[in-house]
């Protein structure tokens, strides 16, 4: 029970068990023990089945289970990707860290009505998200790659990370380092046709990605996200109780 909130809260710490239904079993043995039928919100490390439905992960959490005993919304963190699953409000990162994922980054401010027992949400995109792009050039030949290349670095900003896919016939596939030099404001990674994904045994460390980031905080977490607050016309009072209740997470 958060008792200044008024709210009973489940919290599930990243990796609690191996398996998740071990954790489930646990959460209603606990809930049953306070004469609890359902939590209020529910904040939680890891990741559900719909997070990943190609892979089957016995520490995958179990949407129905938990939609089923949550009244207003859960809280996840672990898989980088916003989402949206019935209560399940998953933020994804705050900026983009990797290639595959082009869709919008950021973070989300959720409100509690008590008085309807209705939940609305509202997903702030961070609009200076690192660039990670993917192009596929596996149909063009050499001039065509370079051509529209130069066409597209003018419109990213610098240090943008770029992912092109050539074919296994292509120059650009044995000589990584031509194109590496001819936009060095630029962080290139390229790929045959063929080549295997980053999880491969041996891996080039002339391909390999050093990413800059940084820790939010409760003293900097307000300014990061001012610049986009801005845009909703909220009045002062407004900005301080989410400034507030921002803080009281660290």
């Amino acid at each position: 029970m958060f008792k200044r909130l008024d709210l009973n809260i489940l919290y599930i710490p990243d990796e609690y068990n191996h398996n998740a239904t071990d954790t489930y079993d646990e959460v209603l043995v606990r809930m049953k023990e306070l004469n609890l039928t359902e939590v209020d919100i529910a904040i939680m490390h890891g990741q559900f089945h719909y997070q990943l439905p190609m892979i089957t992960l016995e520490s995958s959490h179990d949407e129905n289970n938990y939609n089923d005993i949550v009244k207003y919304h859960i809280s996840i963190g672990h898989i980088h990707r916003h989402s949206v699953n019935g209560k399940i409000l998953a933020q994804g990162s705050f900026d983009r860290l990797v290639h595959g994922e082009e869709e919008p980054k950021g973070a989300m401010v959720v409100t509690i009505n008590k008085i309807t027992n209705n939940t609305e949400w509202l997903f702030i995109p961070n609009k200076n998200a690192m660039t990670f792009k993917t192009l596929d050039y596996r149909k063009l030949v050499d001039h065509e790659v370079y051509s529209e290349l130069d066409k597209l670095v003018k419109l990213l900003r610098p240090n943008s990370h770029i992912r092109i896919l050539v074919s296994n016939e292509s120059l650009l596939a044995k000589n990584k380092h031509e194109i590496r030099n001819k936009y060095p404001m630029f962080n290139i990674e390229i790929q045959s046709k063929d080549q295997k994904d980053q999880k491969e045994e041996h891996i080039n460390l002339d391909d390999t990605v050093v990413i800059n980031s940084f820790n939010i905080t409760k003293d900097n977490i307000m300014p990061l996200m001012e610049k986009e607050l801005s845009k909703y016309d909220l009045t002062k009072k407004e900005m301080a109780v989410i400034d507030h209740e921002l803080r009281q997470v660290f």
